[in-house]
């Protein structure tokens, strides 16, 4: 009967029934047929026809009894596979699979036959595309905290990366510095004459005040006798005839009609002798009283 044969033999009193992975297709066949690659019996003896491997499963030999299902990392999209095929780098599969599967953003496959991707390690990420066969650190003024970020994130303003790719968090700018904007690669320092009211912004020092340096976290106070306006480096001594008497001084006063100084720096100013007089604001000197005439 079809499905059975004599096994080439002679006088045979019986025919036997072929084993799975063979067949007949007709009456009085001497042998069985072996299934070709691609195809088998479903584990069935006895059987008339051989049947093609469905999508997701092979027969790589002549000969088999059912068919495999293809690895994870590989695949077969159509009926009667020889061989599977590898996922290309990038992607994967699960067992059985008909298709492979691009890996998510955040992830990474390196080798063709990948079974599942592999995390991007934190400071890393995939630039939100998904089937990537590697990760690319964030550049610089971007984090990523976590492992498997899709995409990194920008630092918010007031804080930096200080320069470095690939960073997991971001640092508050030092006083003295400012990041004005999200994304900072950097914090850039305060000009001199200026400070840091917060981590996102400068301002200048106000009259009376002065910063000397770049990066200063706050304004001095001019010394008594000194002076300055907004915007100084330094503070300026009160030439003679002018003084300022406290400090954080915005500008130097002139020495009153009947009084002086001589010195730069001057705090106060000294009244004329006896003998002298000065009609003028802002004397350096006093006059001498003509002959017959006092003050």
């Amino acid at each position: 009967a079809a499905g059975q044969s004599t096994n080439n033999q002679t006088g045979a009193a019986d025919c036997s029934v072929c084993t799975a992975g063979s067949i007949t297709a007709k009456e009085g066949m001497a042998v069985c047929t072996l299934c070709e690659a691609g195809y088998s019996t479903e584990n069935t003896a006895g059987a008339t026809s051989c049947t093609l491997c469905s999508p997701g499963s092979h027969a790589p030999n002549n000969g088999s009894a059912s068919c495999e299902g293809c690895a994870g990392g590989s695949f077969s999209d159509k009926n009667g596979t020889v061989t599977c095929t590898l996922c290309s780098k990038g992607s994967f599969s699960i067992a059985n699979a008909t298709m492979c599967n691009l890996c998510a953003p955040g992830t990474f496959s390196v080798n063709d036959g990948s079974a599942e991707c592999t995390l991007c390690e934190a400071g890393y990420s995939t630039e939100g595309v998904r089937g990537e066969d590697k990760c690319v650190a964030c550049p610089a003024g971007q984090f990523a905290a976590e492992p498997g970020t899709g995409s990194c994130s920008k630092c918010a303003a007031g804080t930096s990366t200080d320069n470095e790719a690939g960073a997991h968090y971001c640092t508050d700018c030092p006083a003295g510095k400012i990041a004005a904007e999200e994304g900072a690669a950097n914090c850039t320092a305060c000009n001199a004459g200026s400070y840091s009211v917060s981590k996102k912004l400068c301002a200048v020092c106000k009259a009376g005040t002065f910063s000397s340096k770049a990066a200063s976290p706050n304004c001095t106070d001019c010394d008594a006798g000194t002076s300055s306006k907004d915007n100084s480096t330094i503070c300026s001594a009160c030439k003679p005839g002018s003084y300022a008497p406290q400090t954080a001084s915005a500008t130097c006063s002139l020495c009153d009609p009947g009084s002086y100084t001589d010195k730069y720096k001057s705090t106060s100013c000294q009244s004329c002798l006896k003998g002298s007089y000065q009609d003028k604001a802002g004397a350096k000197t006093c006059i001498e009283c003509p002959n017959n005439r006092t003050y």
